[in-house]
């Protein structure tokens, strides 16, 4: 049984509750945006600071963990009051006391002052050990949940590890992918820590007058092996982390570092990156793995989200491209309306791009007027859970084949990828089965639509793995082949618009700008070198010489056909022209191990350029943001406040 400390107040009566609720979906119907954290006014209570999410409630128990033992305590960090943490119609609200006071990114302190600050705010954390139940590891909570640390894919582990022992398989598995040899392999003890991996200076409140310090985010905030409070100062590539490490006496350790390996393979794992592995550290099939247990708020929160997404697309092509290169950080209509409407005039640069492109990246416009209707009721009309869990439809309509439908933000850029190889593969006998594409469009929502292909993968079709290697091998041979036929303007993606190239190689799979060309790209991987932990420094070179890649060689992206022996290439959203090393990259560094059976069988070995590339990735993952490393598409630094127009500069044209 967690003793009190962990209890959340619930000072709060139901009325109180409802009034909160009720405001927040006020600002929501109003201001069309998802509000993260508001502040409110209730008759006879002091302005309360609300913050609203799935993960409130796990946070609010660790907030009020360490606000029990401040209060005991007269060198301790001031900490804002927990008054209640709930759930209702839908959401997760985390209700504290709002303190107003500048973080320590506005305050007017000297840099080593703010140093200090923090670091004695976290110095208190970390001795506040002894009172955390032995029971505990991991996340600080009255209830389970999976620990928030920066090592971790998404910043989240894929489960909640029970022991070091359960943590030490889970890593040791993630090594046993990472390429190279030979392989590594850690111990963890029982010797645990607190840690914080975001300590970031929006994350603490300084009063200058009194000189006290306020931590006010709880989220990342647990007990883990020591080497884990190590990493969190000096592997997440925060140097203000760093630096209050170095104030503390705290020193970069050989286990922290290595564990940066094993990050950066977790962070370019497909889905959650849990290695089959249960909250033990042992082996775990696919049938026994249980659904998310917050389904439902999620897909309360997609449902809402979604139609936003579309009504941004809608107001101006510009703001279209740049949502989708900030598509989780950005949430609100009106603000990018007002900020980007006058700032560059977009519509007549799209039309210029669009007769710039090889006829064959334009994509086809087969369908009526009524025919997108159909679609788009029919997408409507599918129940949110569905729409949830899936990001494609079927629909028939009247005098067509079967269709095949995707929805989301990436669809026009894919479509355009797609009809290109397609095109080709018309030509070409020895070519690959391509889905022919019908048309892509906006309305609200994004669509691409293509033709139903009533055939099974590669993954559920009964022919044996090494038949399955060489299905997807022969399609993968003739797709690198086409190079000669990319316009030589490409750099990226395949497309008939600029967008952001997706390559397992960067954070969440996304380049954060349209890169112009190799030397770009070699100063931003360069720049991450020199961000990495360890001496010496590395640094590449790319030269001009580019292949063709596909970074996600699954065998749920082909379908086969066992009576005439033909696969189909039927996913295009990772595929485009970079240096070579990363189409190397793509078969030996994403930790997949068909991507490599396939590499080997067409005669391709991993490179040392490759492997040097998994370093500048796993600091990538870790990083917070966009990852932009503060470059703009041509690699060259953007001048603090600048952001906005680099932004827009990071947009433009291919030329």
């Amino acid at each position: 049984m967690l003793p009190s400390l962990l209890t959340v107040p619930n000072e709060l009566s139901q009325t109180e509750r409802e009034r909160i609720v009720e405001y927040y979906e006020n600002i929501v119907e109003k201001k069309n945006f998802y509000a993260k954290y508001f502040d409110i006014d209730l008759e006879g209570r002091p302005t309360f600071f609300v913050k609203h999410g799935l993960d409130g409630l796990v946070e609010a128990s660790t907030q009020s963990f360490f606000y029990n033992l401040a209060q005991k305590d007269e060198s301790a960090p001031r900490i804002p009051k927990v008054y209640d943490a709930f759930r209702q119609n839908g959401h997760c609200f985390f209700v504290m006391e709002k303190i107003e006071l500048p973080t320590l990114s506005t305050c007017e302190i000297s840099e080593d002052d703010a140093v200090k600050s923090v670091a004695s705010a976290i110095e208190w954390l970390f001795a506040q050990l002894p009172s955390v139940p032995t029971s505990i590891f991991g996340r600080i909570s009255s209830e389970p949940s999976c620990a928030r640390h920066e090592f971790f894919k998404d910043q989240e582990a894929p489960v909640c590890f029970a022991n070091s022992d359960a943590l030490t398989k889970y890593v040791n598995k993630a090594f046993s992918r990472c390429p190279g040899k030979p392989k590594r392999t850690v111990s963890f003890s029982d010797e645990l820590a607190i840690y914080h991996s975001d300590i970031h200076k929006d994350n603490f409140l300084h009063d200058i007058k009194t000189g006290k310090t306020w931590i006010i985010d709880f989220q990342h905030i647990g007990v883990f092996p020591e080497p884990f409070q190590t990493y969190s100062l000096f592997n997440t590539g925060n140097d203000f982390a760093t630096s209050v490490g170095k104030h503390l006496g705290h020193q970069p350790s050989d286990i922290a570092d290595l564990l940066t390996f094993a990050g950066g393979l977790l962070k370019i794992t497909a889905e959650n990156a849990s290695l089959k592995l249960d909250r033990f550290g042992e082996p775990i099939s696919e049938r026994d793995v249980e659904p998310f247990s917050n389904r439902d708020e999620y897909i309360e929160l997609y449902d809402r989200i979604e139609p936003h997404k579309g009504a941004i697309l809608t107001i101006n092509p510009d703001i279209s491209t740049f949502i989708r290169l900030t598509t989780y950080y950005l949430t609100t209509v009106v603000i990018f309306q007002q900020a980007f409407s006058s700032v560059i005039e977009v519509a007549p640069v799209i039309h210029h791009i669009h007769h710039m492109c090889d006829p064959l990246l334009t994509i086809p416009n087969e369908l009526t007027q009524t025919e997108r209707e159909r679609i788009v009721e029919h997408f409507k009309n599918i129940p949110r859970e569905e729409r949830f869990n899936t990001n494609h439809f079927d629909i028939d309509l009247e005098g067509r084949p079967t269709f095949f439908v995707k929805h989301g933000l990436d669809v026009l850029d894919e479509a355009s990828t797609q009809f290109f190889f397609y095109t080709l593969a018309q030509k070409d006998e020895s070519a690959p089965r391509i889905p022919k594409v019908y048309g892509a469009f906006q309305d609200s929502y994004l669509f691409f639509v293509m033709e139903k292909i009533e055939l099974p993968t590669l993954s559920t079709c009964e022919i044996s793995e090494d038949d399955r290697v060489k299905s997807a091998a022969s399609a993968v041979k003739w797709l690198l082949a086409q190079l000669p036929s990319v316009p030589t303007s490409i750099f990226g993606r395949i497309s008939s618009e600029p967008s952001c190239v997706r390559h397992h190689f960067f954070k969440d799979h996304e380049a954060p700008v349209c890169f112009a060309h190799a030397d770009a790209l070699t100063k931003y991987v360069n720049k991450a070198f020199s961000r990495c932990p360890g001496k010496p420094k590395r640094t590449v070179s790319f030269s001009d010489e580019l292949a063709i890649f596909h970074s996600d060689i699954r065998k749920d992206n082909f379908l086969h056909d066992i009576k005439t022996g033909e696969t189909w290439i039927v996913d295009f959203q990772d595929i485009g022209v970079l240096p070579e090393p990363f189409q190397t990259y793509a078969f030996f560094n994403t930790g997949n191990r068909f991507a490599a059976a396939v590499g080997r069988h067409l005669g391709y070995q991993p490179s040392d350029i490759a492997n040097l590339l998994t370093y500048a990735s796993g600091l990538l993952q870790i990083m917070g943001g966009g990852a932009t490393l503060n470059l703009d598409r041509f690699g060259e630094p953007i001048p603090k406040g600048n952001v906005e127009s680099s932004v827009v500069q990071n947009i433009g044209t291919r030329t």
